[in-house]
């Protein structure tokens, strides 16, 4: 173990633990792993979902929002199977890749949510996605606000990671039984990694590689000051 590394004992006080997700997988590919210890070490969690990923194929003649809607919360349902967890979640249902716009609302839901919450997950305010960039901001003033010691994960940004500016991560390490959990997990979203159709607008949606930096034996985390 290195000066960089956390064990649960270093999250922050024990209590109700919350998992911000701005669209489904975010919250298993960042930090799926560490819900599953959390869940193994009875925290209270809850996962809060921003969006139903409904704009992954915007323009695809091969799938309607509606029908994505219900795929992915399939997979999600899949993957949490996978991780072990049964976690409460919340649907906040704004649309998808148009956070921005609803931020008011956002923080008033989260004010809701986050109310009594000890713990939470969020992403960095600057992952490089408008849907995570505006979560994570408005996660960070609320937990702020609440009282609750604040963790960010990254998605976008550990394949960018110039648009990191909050320093150096600790690292959670997973064990192996965990590890392998979560890469059956991060496995169930079949509609984010091949495509549902011939034409560019039908996916696949995540690049070549980006699964790498989210099946490693660790997870990164950024404590908010």
């Amino acid at each position: 173990m290195t000066s960089n590394d956390l064990t649960l004992d270093g999250l922050g006080r024990p209590g109700r633990v919350v998992v911000i997700a701005p669209h489904p997988d975010d919250e298993v590919f960042a930090v799926g792993g560490l819900m599953a210890m959390l869940s193994s070490a009875d925290y209270e969690l809850e996962i809060v979902a921003v969006t139903d990923g409904e704009a992954s194929h915007a323009n695809s003649s091969r799938i309607t929002k509606r029908q994505l809607r219900e795929v992915r919360e399939d997979e999600t349902r899949n993957a949490y199977r996978e991780l072990g967890i049964h976690p409460p979640r919340f649907r906040i249902g704004l649309p998808d890749s148009d956070v921005e716009q609803y931020a008011v609302a956002l923080r008033e839901m989260l004010a809701v949510r986050l109310k009594g919450a000890s713990i939470v997950f969020a992403p960095l305010e600057t992952d490089g996605h408008p849907d995570h960039d505006t979560t994570g901001r408005v996660a960070r003033e609320v937990a702020a606000e609440v009282g609750a010691t604040l963790w960010r994960f990254a998605v976008w940004a550990r394949i960018h990671p110039e648009r990191i500016t909050q320093g150096e991560p600790v690292r959670v390490r997973l064990p192996w039984e965990v590890l392998e959990r979560k890469r059956r997990a991060a496995a169930t979203y079949v509609s984010q990694f091949q495509a549902l159709g011939p034409n560019s607008e039908d996916g696949p949606v995540l690049p070549p590689g980006f699964m790498d930096h989210f099946v490693e034996d660790r997870e990164l985390l950024w404590r908010a000051s």
